[in-house]
């Protein structure tokens, strides 16, 4: 049996990765490009393309809701960064691109419970988004999680993948996903107010799902 590795899912080699590469210099490129790959099948549909930050979105075994809330804000708050910074020049993209792309198979394909080669980058940038949260006063949650991911890059028996190392069982996490999802199961039955809203596979608008999954005072303020 092989070792495990950090991301199957996230790797060209094992996961969902294709030949296909997109075009990201502006968005009407980037609609341009899936449609021009749908008609020329190298994709069958646009949902076909999975990309890094689709894939960084993918359910979270630990986490009863299927991603937890640091991973959206760490992901809520790269997206504000690289928006606040200078963007690349259009005849760059497509190189930076070629290296995301090798980094990105380097460290899916790393051992999990030992330092990924690209710590020292993923350090560096993790100080970037320091100074930029200090700057823009995102609050103390963000700079807790923070220095949760630095923590992660430090020591990677903390992080996602070096977790589920520890619950293989005779080479496989079956065991470890039958306990979670009975679980989860389990707290789901016990729910007060069960969400029943596509049950009649009735179209919602806003408003009439945001009454039937938050009742009571505790629901969300977008005021």
């Amino acid at each position: 049996m092989p070792p495990p590795v950090r991301s199957l899912r996230q790797s060209k080699k094992y996961g969902f990765g294709s030949n296909f590469t997109p075009d990201y210099t502006d968005v009407e490129s980037y609609f341009a490009r899936i449609k021009r790959a749908v008609a020329k099948k190298e994709i069958y549909t646009a949902a076909q393309f999975h990309g890094p930050v689709r894939l960084m979105l993918d359910l979270d075994p630990t986490s009863y809701v299927g991603i937890r809330t640091g991973t959206l804000r760490f992901i809520r708050l790269l997206a504000s960064y690289f928006i606040m910074s200078p963007a690349l020049n259009k005849s760059e993209v497509s190189e930076a691109l070629a290296v995301a792309d090798k980094r990105n198979e380097i460290v899916a394909l790393e051992d999990p419970t030992k330092k990924s080669q690209l710590s020292e980058a993923a350090i560096a940038l993790i100080e970037h988004l320091k100074v930029y949260v200090d700057l823009i006063q995102s609050g103390p949650e963000y700079q807790e999680l923070i220095e949760d991911m630095q923590y992660r890059v430090k020591i990677p028996m903390n992080t996602p993948s070096a977790r589920l190392v520890r619950h293989i069982k005779d080479d496989s996490l079956t065991n470890y996903t039958f306990k979670r999802a009975k679980a989860y199961q389990k707290s789901a039955l016990l729910a007060l107010h069960p969400f029943r809203g596509f049950e009649d596979n009735a179209s919602l608008t806003a408003d009439e799902l945001k009454a039937k999954i938050f009742r009571g005072s505790w629901g969300p303020d977008n005021r």
